[in-house]
């Protein structure tokens, strides 16, 4: 784990000095189901198209440590019946966080990278983000093919590197694409997030991240909303 430029667990958070701040080289990574989509979407989409009672029960055992999000995937996708259609259908009625496309601009302007690490699929983030008329910000995540017209199965380009309990493993990705001597800052909010967040210098949690880091003793900025995550890094000096 990488020492974080937040101290003292359980005592608040206090960051050594600015100068030690890398601004000119600042990486920003984001979940996306309950962080960037006001909603889980792939919850959503199972609850919708698939069985409710083996979504929620793959899920107990996967956050049980049972078994891998790939099996939890595979279970839930057997179950799946939504045609490309629908499935875009479905994308166009989810909505962002309001602030998220402000908070992509402010970094575009400081020329921070962002990059979203989910361990969703693909397919439904590119389709929501289109929607919204968000554009280039590099994706890495799971994804879904379909066959015969309506049925779906979970593809994952990344289970190579997986962790064993995450089928994309956002600590995993953070370790590819990390530039040398970088400010790590990662925004997350769930189970999937916690590889992510041991990777990072400043972690912005909420939810069962939140929930994750204070058991844990792990700093972390408590957020709701990416105004709040704009605002806390202006005044650490990451934004002017």
């Amino acid at each position: 784990m990488r020492k974080r430029l937040h101290q003292t667990p359980g005592a608040g958070i206090f960051f050594r000095k600015c100068d030690q701040l890398v601004k000119k080289n600042v990486q920003f990574y984001c979940d996306f189901d309950g962080t960037i989509a006001r909603n889980d979407v792939g919850e959503q989409l199972f609850l919708r198209f698939g069985s409710a009672e083996t979504c929620y029960a793959a899920v107990r055992e996967w956050m049980r440590g049972e078994i891998s999000s790939t099996e939890m995937y595979r279970r839930e996708c057997e179950t799946a019946r939504v045609s490309r259609k629908e499935l875009a259908a479905f994308a166009s009625g989810q909505e962002l966080d309001p602030h998220f496309k402000g908070f992509i601009d402010a970094c575009r302007n400081h020329g921070y990278e962002v990059m979203i690490l989910s361990d969703g699929f693909k397919t439904y983030i590119d389709l929501i983000l289109a929607h919204a008329g968000i554009t280039g910000l590099p994706v890495y995540s799971n994804d879904i093919e379909f066959f015969a017209t309506d049925r779906i199965r979970p593809v994952f380009p990344y289970e190579a590197g997986s962790c064993g309990k995450c089928a994309n493993c956002k600590g995993y990705q953070i370790r590819r694409h990390r530039q040398e001597g970088s400010t790590i800052v990662y925004v997350g909010d769930g189970y999937s997030d916690r590889c992510g967040a041991l990777e990072a210098d400043i972690i912005f949690a909420k939810k069962d991240l939140l929930n994750y880091c204070r058991q844990e003793q792990i700093d972390c900025f408590a957020y709701t909303t990416f105004a709040d995550v704009y605002k806390k890094c202006q005044k650490i000096g990451l934004f002017d």
